[in-house]
């Protein structure tokens, strides 16, 4: 994975798999709700990812480096607004 753990991301805490890539090789979502994630040159704190490790014939993660998908949105008085 690309990122750093820090302490308080919840790395975990939502799980899923499913077959992302259509390979016919099942997939493991991963959520980490409080992941700090860089954009623009800055960092944007606690906006959350989504990491996908991918699955092979051999196992998940086996012979493919894993993939992260990130995204988040920043929090407003009123409501949440979406980065991406």
């Amino acid at each position: 994975m690309s990122a750093t753990p820090e302490a308080g991301d919840q790395f975990g805490f939502s799980r899923s798999v499913y077959d992302m890539d259509g390979d016919g090789c099942t997939d493991l979502v991963v959520g980490a709700p409080y992941e700090d994630v860089a954009k623009d040159g800055g960092r944007l704190v606690d906006a959350g990812a989504v990491y996908v490790i991918h699955g092979t014939p051999t196992g998940i993660g086996a012979s493919r480096r894993p993939m992260a998908i990130r995204s988040g949105c920043l929090s407003s008085g009123s409501g949440s607004t979406p980065l991406i």
